[in-house]
């Protein structure tokens, strides 16, 4: 049978009711005002509050591809003005994303260059102890 449709699980009730009572408490509000006065609140904390006590702006998204081309009726186009339109509405959209993904390859490549870790010397084989075996056999009754 189960929880009626929209109904909350008790965990999640259980999980809501813990994290009210611990962003309610004064300790937790002292901390906060503390990290936003030091300038050590992560910017995402920052912005949720800021949506809490003002509210989220509305998301606009912007479909015009060019601003220079004249809006038109859809309904007016011809099958095969839709499906040329379709293909220049799909082309941009390609390159855009391509434009996307090579930005983020470039950024992510010069994050790796500017933290690139130390890497370790290597250890000659049989020498690191981390399962690789020796090639030299041991022989019978030594310790090593």
């Amino acid at each position: 049978m189960g929880r009626p449709l929209g109904a909350t699980s008790r965990v999640t009730r259980l999980g809501r009711a813990f994290a009210q009572q611990f962003v309610e408490s004064a300790d937790y509000r002292a901390s906060v005002e503390r990290r936003i006065k030091n300038d050590t609140l992560p910017p995402g904390v920052e912005t949720m509050l800021w949506h809490y006590a003002y509210g989220k702006p509305k998301d606009v998204i912007d479909v015009n591809l060019h601003e220079d081309r004249v809006e038109q009726d859809l309904a007016d186009l011809s099958e095969d003005q839709l499906a040329e339109r379709a293909s220049e509405i799909a082309t941009e959209i390609a390159v855009f994303a391509q434009a996307q993904r090579e930005q983020r390859e470039r950024e992510e490549a010069e994050a790796a260059a500017t933290v690139a870790p130390a890497q370790p010397e290597a250890k000659p084989a049989g020498a690191s102890g981390g399962g690789i075996p020796d090639p030299q056999p041991k022989k019978p009754g030594t310790v090593h």
